[in-house]
């Protein structure tokens, strides 16, 4: 991603906090893979990100295949074939963190498939209607 891709996606992330913690039904959600490099961005772009609370977020350098098991893992592309209607408790939903503006056609579920993960998207289609791709960013994905 380019630097202002990054800086998008870290304002996505901080959105996506924000709408979760206030929600009714609020879930817990899960920064993976989250290396050094990328805790210096989120410092500097968005530095309250250290005061989001355990019981809304929770952060690792672990990957997501190496945080849960493989079976409960739900990788969201507008790519995939699978149109999802309802979450299923137990499962974690992968929202890939990319800002790419669609230069990089089923990049997510072309990684989804080469790791085993059952690939679904959501049913945008039936409640919208939009003359262009179906893809969501993180913020939207996450609401």
């Amino acid at each position: 991603m380019t630097e202002r891709e990054i800086v998008s996606f870290v304002k996505q992330l901080g959105i996506s906090y924000g709408k979760n913690k206030t929600a009714p039904k609020s879930t817990k959600l899960s920064l993976v893979s989250l290396d050094d490099g990328f805790k210096d961005v989120l410092n500097e772009k968005w530095p309250s990100w250290k005061n989001w609370g355990e019981k809304h977020v929770s952060t690792t350098e672990q990957s997501y295949l190496d945080k849960f098991e493989k079976n409960d893992l739900i990788y969201l592309s507008a790519d995939s074939d699978n149109v999802i209607q309802e979450l299923e408790e137990g499962k974690a939903y992968i929202i890939g963190g990319i800002v790419d503006k669609n230069r990089h056609k089923n990049l997510c579920q072309d990684k989804a498939t080469r790791q085993g993960i059952k690939t679904a998207k959501l049913p945008i289609e039936d409640y919208l209607n939009l003359s262009t791709r179906k893809v969501l960013t993180v913020n939207q994905g996450m609401i």
